[in-house]
């Protein structure tokens, strides 16, 4: 489930990117860019295809029915900033089980370092770093 946890993340990414080199810039206001739930959505799809459970989402809301399991997804970590095209923001969706973090990904797409940077983590096993 990691690699496709990951691989996920990574392809919703892509609209991260897309949407901050537009010509005109992110489209959105405040501390909400319009790709946010189409990105939420996506993931949300994705994921509940690897485990189907509870969800809690930063923009589309949450579907709570007692699973012992929970997505949580913020699809764009620094919303502000994006919109003011400031590179750094990420992607972060984590999995817990019985209210513990078991496997977790920070994908920031648009960095000012090498291009995108990601920091992958899962329960026993060493962190997976870009």
């Amino acid at each position: 489930m990691t690699g496709g946890f990951v691989d996920g993340v990574i392809n919703a990414g892509q609209l991260l990117i897309a949407e901050w080199a537009r010509l005109d810039g992110p489209s959105g206001a405040g501390d909400k860019a319009e790709v946010d739930v189409e990105i939420e959505q996506q993931l949300r799809r994705e994921l509940l295809q690897l485990l189907d459970c509870d969800v809690w989402g930063e923009e589309t809301g949450h579907v709570l029915a007692g699973s012992q399991w929970c997505w949580g997804i913020d699809p764009n970590d620094g919303t502000s900033d994006f919109l003011k095209r400031l590179k750094g923001s990420a992607i972060s969706v984590g999995l817990m089980g019985n209210a513990v973090p078991v496997l977790g990904v920070a994908y920031s797409p648009v960095n000012t370092a090498s291009g995108s940077d990601r920091i992958a983590w899962a329960e026993g096993l060493p962190g997976l770093g870009n």
